[in-house]
């Protein structure tokens, strides 16, 4: 550490020691908490999070069904379940609206019915089981005071490092 002022050493030794106190507390509350039979409270990310999620999937989704690749539609479909029964599953109310009754409700039976699809007819028709998909989550943002909130169809894909055809 040739040329290092000893000043420079020290608040970088004195920043480790601060860090390591905080630390030491933070293990502490957690130990405290699990002693009693509780755990560290976990930050859920906000529902914004999960749509966004959803979104991408849903575009994935689209344009694989497009390029006629049922392989990764249904995968995408998958990843929409997915992260649809992480919102039913996590008791959201907002503004006392049961966003994880609607997502049961509406948003999984939804899903639900592009998989029968896609298991019985293929992508056959798979544009018009996209659309209704599409109404449903439209659906869902009403019922959930969100109605400003409308997606639709793509009609640019985005994702130009991915290949959709099988």
């Amino acid at each position: 550490m040739k040329n290092v002022p000893l000043f420079v050493t020290l608040a970088a030794i004195g920043g480790l020691v601060i860090a390591m106190v905080h630390l030491g507390r933070l293990e502490a509350r957690v130990n405290e908490l699990a002693a009693k039979g509780g755990t560290a409270p976990v930050a859920e990310p906000e529902v914004a999070v999960h749509m966004a999620r959803i979104q991408v999937y849903m575009d994935k989704l689209y344009w694989a069904g497009m390029a006629g690749n049922r392989e990764l539609a249904d995968f995408y479909r998958h990843e929409i379940k997915e992260v649809m029964e992480v919102v039913a599953g996590a008791g959201i109310v907002e503004d006392g609206i049961d966003v994880s009754a609607n997502m049961r409700t509406i948003g999984i039976q939804a899903i639900d019915a592009m998989k029968m699809h896609l298991k019985e007819k293929g992508l056959d028709g798979f544009r018009d089981q996209y659309g209704a998909l599409v109404v449903a989550c439209n659906g869902c943002h009403a019922a959930s005071a969100h109605a400003m909130i409308r997606v639709q169809e793509p009609t640019e894909n985005r994702f130009t490092g991915q290949a959709f055809t099988p």
